[in-house]
């Protein structure tokens, strides 16, 4: 069954399935040289529009962005658009959109997704060793570093100054 893109328009879409379009991730991708986004044959506009809402369930989903949902009494689908958010910067971001931040972050997500299949490799704890003998195995890290883990840290960079994390590491090195 094909999937049909409902991208947020900054109303809070209750039937909202993706932070980026078409149009707007081939653009992201058209400026990056080793993207194979849009030059790859299996990567259809179906393919791809599959991917841009499994990204965008993704970062709606996981990271604990600043400021609240805009339309919080309504169903709003997606974790954008918000009010009371700030970059980094301190400036206040338009409560009836979805920064481009999250949309590339989004177009990036995806493409990572049709590379990969699944992020299920990377949501994998690393292992770290093993026994023979009764079954023993040790893993790196924590039950919260493997939900941090889940989305790769150059994406989850793309919109760090929008996630609670990064906004209380400013003030403790402030």
């Amino acid at each position: 069954m094909a999937v049909t893109l409902v991208v947020e328009d900054g109303t809070g879409l209750a039937t909202a399935n993706s932070f980026c379009s078409l149009a707007q991730s081939d653009a992201y991708h058209e400026t990056r040289a080793f993207s194979t986004w849009a030059t790859n044959p299996p990567f259809t506009d179906a393919v791809k529009t599959a991917r841009l809402v499994e990204s965008t369930r993704w970062l709606s989903r996981q990271p604990q962005y600043i400021g609240e949902l805009t339309h919080p009494e309504t169903p709003q689908a997606l974790a954008w658009p918000r009010i009371n958010a700030r970059t980094a910067d301190g400036i206040l971001i338009a409560s009836n959109v979805v920064p481009s931040m999250v949309a590339e972050a989004t177009a990036e997500l995806a493409w990572l997704l049709q590379l990969t299949s699944r992020l299920d490799a990377a949501s994998r704890p690393a292992l770290l060793s093993d026994s023979l003998g009764p079954s023993s195995y040790t893993f790196a890290g924590s039950a919260d570093d493997l939900r941090q883990s889940i989305i790769p840290r150059h994406v989850m960079a793309m919109i760090a100054e929008l996630c609670w994390y990064d906004q209380q590491a400013r003030v403790l090195r402030a």
